[in-house]
């Protein structure tokens, strides 16, 4: 395990066993973050999601208001395997959908996520954006846009979109149906 995958699950790990300690030390975080941002004239974005599936959207610290109400200025992102997520209406925060045909019945989640009004990441074994012609850039009937150029899906036209990505490290010798064949 590299030291970034111990630092995200002992994170993991400190959110389950206190989650009030957690979200105070997360509110002063993101505020400096916030600050260090408007000092240099730049939108924050935060990515809270890095290995976890945590639904923010529920979390209330101190009972009160969610991350994405105290910093409504900060634009806030993630992956998610959770289908019906219900976050279209928080305006600061942008789910995509993280598709995976590894589980079949998994995978008919596809339209359900999209009419959420989230987009879907699927990882593809091959560069889809340089090998299928731009006129073809469709898969299972949705439009395809290159999801390797950078992170920031909130920058994505709005739902009903497959982002591509290419598949990297481990996931190239990937047979488990989470990486698809273009």
């Amino acid at each position: 395990m590299t030291n970034v995958q111990t630092a995200r699950q002992r994170k993991a790990e400190w959110f389950y066993r206190d989650k009030q300690g957690f979200m105070a030390q997360l509110i002063v975080d993101v505020d400096k973050f916030r600050n260090y941002c408007k000092k240099r004239d730049i939108q924050p974005c935060v990515r809270l999601n890095g290995t976890t599936d945590i639904r923010w959207e529920l979390i209330r610290y101190m009972g009160e208001k969610n991350i994405f109400e105290i910093f409504p200025d900060v634009q806030f992102y993630d992956y998610t395997k959770i289908a019906n997520r219900k976050c279209k209406d928080i305006p600061n925060y942008h789910l995509t959908w993280s598709y995976s045909n590894a589980n079949p019945e998994y995978a008919k989640l596809l339209d359900k996520a999209l009419e959420q009004g989230m987009n879907a990441a699927v990882v593809f074994r091959s560069n889809f954006i340089k090998v299928v012609p731009k006129c073809w850039h469709k898969w299972q009937g949705y439009p395809v846009i290159d999801g390797d150029q950078d992170d920031l899906r909130f920058l994505d036209p709005k739902g009903g979109h497959i982002v591509a990505l290419y598949a990297k490290g481990k996931a190239k010798k990937d047979t488990s149906g989470f990486v698809q064949e273009v």
